[in-house]
């Protein structure tokens, strides 16, 4: 009897470990049945393609391809089913798992898969994922250094003796045109995350100059940054400065030209010590300041340093708390980071000083808050503008992103009309304001300084921190912090 039970409760705990639900007898249905094992299901998919000849294959090939793509069904599952579609001998189905997988790739987040497509690459010799790979490659992972990762190790294969920065370049210059199925702007989404890569890869730029150089000059976006360098003496740092510069010399933009007509002679007339460090988001700050704050703008950096230390000292300001996604503390103050601050830096953060002063402004921003408060399907946020008009120079101008964007009260989702519209703005901002009390959250989340770093902008994100007040934090693409105090409602 004893025996008899022990057998029983082996079984019991076999078929536990099985994971619940019965194969069915037809592996196609086996392979898709999120009920059964893991392992069961890798199997299912072999048999079910092994057993099929030719014509039923094409059908098990559509009836798998969304396992395939899908975020829910387990890694090893989808690498089974990669594996399969790989193996298929017949011309006109390996194309379309390449096809498949140059789509797949650059959106992948798992890494298991990343790294078996990226194996097939590799075993198969597939030329054509160059774009694939470096828009995968531009995707920062944690804990993977960029001489590790496997699309690194891919293109090295498939370019033999070219350097995979110089890849990346060359798909920078020459993003494969959209097809008539490609996603919206795919092929202006793949440049900007060739730049991307390339800020990763060559942070000084100065192999991308030397490439630049001897690009040829009709080249359209070659052309752009060689007129952006002259005329605005900077040039594009990352992918979003590359869609950043192609929208200001748009021949329909109006209103970009008319900007830059005023600006131009601005920048222009700049000492060698103010355009040191200069950024394409520092140039409508200059112009403002050249035109509003005269002092300013004729100083030095070591008088607009003593100008903001002025500012801040007399201010109240919260660290944040203990719930920070950052590994280590991330400093903070002025004097924290007063030594890297170019002129242009520090000239900028004033302005933003001044316009989050601004009585106009401020009943905007608290206006805004609570509007936020009152929702918790996302974060508000949207651009800070300015215009030459002592009365009201300063606007706070909200984006709210579509139903489909909106990701939680924790996330702030820039649409990408605010993307668009924000070319002249001095700075980018959104709320931290699911609670008056949200010391915990004051301050920029990992998430927000990639984003300004992706995109090159000036950020603020201004946190709850008692009934009425607020905490405001500026940070910049390079990673500077700067904590710019409280402000309150009615200040």
């Amino acid at each position: 009897m004893r025996h008899t039970l022990l057998s029983a409760l082996v079984l019991t705990l076999l078929a536990g470990c099985s994971g619940s639900g019965e194969t069915s007898g037809d592996p196609l249905v086996d392979a898709r049945n999120d009920k059964l094992a893991n392992w069961r299901r890798v199997d299912a998919v072999r048999e079910a393609w092994a057993n099929a000849d030719p014509v039923r294959r094409a059908g098990i090939r559509e009836s798998l391809k969304d396992q395939m793509w899908s975020q829910q069904t387990p890694p090893e599952v989808r690498i089974a089913i990669i594996d399969t579609f790989a193996s298929d001998t017949d011309p006109a189905g390996l194309a379309d798992t390449r096809n498949e997988l140059r789509g797949m790739l650059p959106v992948e987040p798992d890494r298991e898969v990343v790294s078996a497509i990226c194996r097939k690459i590799v075993a198969g010799q597939w030329t054509e994922f160059g774009p694939a790979l470096v828009r995968s490659y531009a995707r920062e992972v944690e804990k993977v250094p960029d001489d590790k990762r496997a699309e690194r190790i891919a293109l090295q294969s498939i370019s033999p003796g070219v350097p995979p920065e110089r890849v990346a370049f060359d798909v920078f210059l020459h993003p494969p045109e959209d097809g008539p199925d490609a996603p919206i702007k795919l092929r202006e989404r793949t440049r900007q995350a060739a730049w991307d890569l390339l800020a990763r890869l060559d942070p000084a730029g100065d192999q991308r100059r030397e490439w630049l150089d001897a690009a040829a000059p009709d080249e359209p976006v070659v052309r752009d940054m060689r007129r952006l360098l002259a005329e605005l003496r900077v040039v594009p740092i990352s992918g979003g400065e590359i869609a950043w510069m192609t929208s200001l010399f748009e021949p329909a933009n109006t209103g970009a030209a008319a900007w830059l007509a005023r600006t131009t002679p601005v920048i222009s007339a700049l000492r060698a010590d103010q355009a040191d460090g200069l950024c394409l988001r520092h140039i409508e700050p200059v112009r403002w300041a050249s035109a509003n704050r005269t002092a300013w703008f004729g100083a030095s950096r070591s008088e607009l340093l003593a100008e903001l230390e002025s500012r801040l000292k007399e201010r109240s300001f919260r660290e944040r708390g203990e719930t920070s996604s950052f590994k280590r503390p991330v400093p903070s103050r002025l004097r924290d980071w007063s030594k890297q601050l170019s002129w242009a830096d520090v000239l900028t953060i004033l302005v933003v000083d001044e316009a989050l002063r601004a009585p106009s402004a401020r009943a905007a921003i608290f206006t805004q808050v609570d509007a936020d408060q009152r929702d918790d399907s996302t974060e508000y946020g949207g651009i800070i503008t300015l215009r030459d008009d002592p009365a009201s120079f300063a606007r706070f101008v909200l984006y709210m992103p579509r139903g489909s964007e909106r990701a939680g009260d924790r996330r702030f989702f820039a649409p990408q009309e605010m993307l668009d519209a924000g070319e002249l703005a001095l700075a980018h901002y959104h709320f931290h304001v699911q609670t008056w009390r949200n010391s915990d959250f004051a301050g920029p989340s990992v998430e927000d300084l990639q984003f300004a770093a992706r995109h090159g902008r000036t950020s603020l994100v201004l946190s709850g921190i008692a009934e009425g007040e607020l905490n405001v934090d500026l940070y910049q693409p390079d990673g500077v912090v700067i904590d710019l105090g409280m402000i309150e409602r009615g200040d």
